[in-house]
């Protein structure tokens, strides 16, 4: 499958996922991807991120205003923060991979 069908998929799943619940990107398509897509989108997401975790890791390591804003907000404004951010990059990733054709 395409890329930016494996990330539509993805997106479609996060967005019917409780904001204030922590989710990755990794193992959403764990379960809504084939064992190969699934595969495909873990090593691309770990190359993106540079070897770091999570999203919020690479966001804690490479931001000097992360953890400041993160100590300033709710935990429950924090996650929603944090979904929002994953859903963004989720409509990046897709108009990236259609606009190369993949």
């Amino acid at each position: 499958m395409k890329t930016s069908k494996c990330f539509k998929r993805i997106k479609e799943a996060a967005l019917q996922k409780n904001p204030e619940v922590m989710w990755f990107i990794c193992i959403v398509a764990k379960d809504v991807l084939t064992k190969e897509d699934a595969i495909g989108v873990r090593n691309l997401i770990r190359e993106l991120l540079g070897g770091f975790v999570s999203l919020s890791n690479w966001l804690s390591c490479n931001s000097d205003e992360y953890e400041k804003e993160q100590s300033s907000m709710s935990d429950e404004d924090w996650c929603d923060k944090l979904h929002n951010t994953r859903i963004a990059w989720l409509d990046h990733l897709i108009d990236h991979y259609e606009s190369i054709g993949d």
